[in-house]
């Protein structure tokens, strides 16, 4: 059976990593295959060293190679149990910065956990990376030269479509989803719950005083963010804070850090009072901060700060704890797994659903206690 992973829309730290996970998973690097040293492969691959350490980390927290101080690394014995595996692919949309080069952390969470857990039940991963703009699967598959019949699986890190899930049926292909599809498509889907997770955001800021929250979501046409907006307002109602005023909320691009930037200059120009900001995603987190300390506002005394997703890579550019809603997504992956297994063995199983709950970490970007006690 011929196995392709697709590379497009992959950075270079992805990029490497996915090419010497492919190359151990079809045997062209066998067990106990001496690998090049670091400077040999970021010759070979066009790439710095760091980025080159960065893969070999990860293939090490794999256990797919092993290092062996002052003589090199090597293939571990793990590397070559791929024979005979089942070959899936994981589908995702390229949700990356043109021109950024670190890896974009839910794409990174996503495929670490794929590669992490395939081998327990039986698979071998692959990861196809469609293009940001609308296009469906069958449309990036046919530009990008991929046969689904080449797998035996697929789980799908998108809203599957009606279109896309009759082609899908049409096609006989297993398939599992990491969010709710479209009402007309029948699937089994392992999702985070996003509604308890702005939710429990909301209160959170509530519960500490903040009564005047505004919401920088992303895109109303996709059903996640639907979600969240109702966990939003849910909140809200509970507080009796029914003035539209009090009910604020934006469509931000969420790896875009322009978006938020002005959309929070515009309220402040308008003289908008606020207090709390609920921002999706990490860029549109750190365009909104940034905007705020331009200003000379205080977080959290003049505006608190709350995140969904929880991203490091946020906490290091703005340099301090973000408050934040964290998506287990390797228990999700899991889930996902667990689904797709029992389909394939058994595909006239029922359609099963499975909501994992989010975590609400609290730093400091956010009051410690309520306003009315300081």
């Amino acid at each position: 059976m011929e196995r392709f992973a697709s590379p497009e829309g992959l950075n270079k730290n992805d990029l490497l990593f996915q090419q010497l996970y492919t190359s151990i998973r079809d045997g062209k690097l066998p067990h106990g295959t001496r690998l090049a040293s670091e400077n040999e492969l970021a010759e070979q691959h066009a790439c710095s060293r760091i980025t080159v350490r960065k893969s070999l980390r990860r293939l090490e927290e794999l256990n797919l190679i092993r290092r062996i101080r002052g003589n090199g690394t090597y293939v571990s014995s793990r590397g070559a149990r791929f024979n005979d595996r089942r070959n899936i692919a994981l589908v995702a949309r390229d949700a990356g910065i043109p021109g950024y080069n670190e890896a974009d952390p839910y794409f990174n969470s996503l495929m670490l956990a794929l590669f992490r857990y395939c081998g327990n039940f039986g698979f071998s991963a692959n990861f196809i990376v469609l293009r940001r703009d609308e296009e469906s699967f069958m449309e990036s598959f046919e530009r990008q030269g991929i046969d689904a019949g080449g797998f035996d699986g697929f789980i799908f890190a998108k809203q599957l479509s009606a279109k896309e899930g009759a082609a899908l049926e049409g096609g006989g292909h297993c398939y599992v989803a990491l969010q709710p599809p479209e009402r007309e498509v029948k699937a089994s889907y392992a999702t985070i719950d996003n509604y308890g997770g702005v939710y429990a955001l909301t209160r959170h800021m509530l519960e500490r005083g903040r009564r005047n929250l505004v919401f920088l979501h992303g895109p109303l046409d996709e059903a996640i963010n639907r979600e969240k907006l109702k966990g939003f307002f849910q909140a809200l109602d509970e507080f009796q804070l029914t003035a539209p005023l009090q009910r604020r909320h934006y469509e931000v691009r969420s790896q875009r850090d322009d978006d938020s930037a002005e959309t929070v200059e515009r309220l402040l120009a308008e003289q908008q009072t606020f207090d709390a900001l609920l921002i999706q995603g990490d860029w549109a987190t750190v365009g909104a901060v940034q905007v705020l300390r331009n200003h000379r506002l205080r977080i959290p005394e003049d505006v608190a700060i709350g995140m969904y997703d929880d991203y490091a890579l946020v906490r290091r550019i703005l340099k301090m704890g973000i408050t934040a809603i964290s998506q287990p997504i390797s228990e999700q992956i899991h889930a996902a797994l667990e689904m797709l297994a029992l389909r394939l063995a058994r595909p006239d199983a029922p359609h099963t659903i499975q909501t994992i709950q989010p975590l609400l970490l609290i730093r400091e970007s956010s009051p410690i206690i309520s306003s009315s006690h300081l």
